[in-house]
């Protein structure tokens, strides 16, 4: 019989493990050495699909907080972007008011979002 090439999840797990033992200095002072970004987006992305399907994960709660961080520093950016668009667009169109109502709308929306997320974490 021939050996099998491991799984994603293998090779997501032995990420995971190595990241754990990894003793640089920037590794540990950063509160998403578990995963790195791009090992978030993949595993948020995971989640919404699941949860569109009802499907109910076990997630580790250390996981959960990075990915949670990684939301909020999203949201940051996003939230510094609409002030500046903002203040560009009003110098050139000062009824530009109107037109950012649903972006106003859309971080209140990922505000209220993240909040419910962290009211349902044990």
């Amino acid at each position: 019989m021939e050996a099998q090439p491991p799984s994603d999840e293998f090779d997501a797990g032995a990420r995971s493990a190595d990241a754990q033992d990894d003793t640089r200095p920037e590794a540990a002072a950063s509160p998403t050495s578990v995963l790195s970004e791009p090992d978030l987006r993949r595993v948020s992305s995971a989640i919404v699909a699941a949860s569109e399907k009802g499907v109910v994960l076990d997630l580790q709660r250390d996981h959960i907080d990075a990915i949670g961080r990684m939301l909020e520093k999203d949201l940051a950016g996003l939230r510094s972007r609409a002030v500046l668009l903002r203040e560009a667009v009003e110098e050139a169109d000062p009824l530009a008011e109107d037109q950012f109502a649903a972006l106003d709308d859309l971080i209140r929306g990922i505000d209220r979002l993240l909040a419910l997320g962290s009211q349902a974490l044990p």
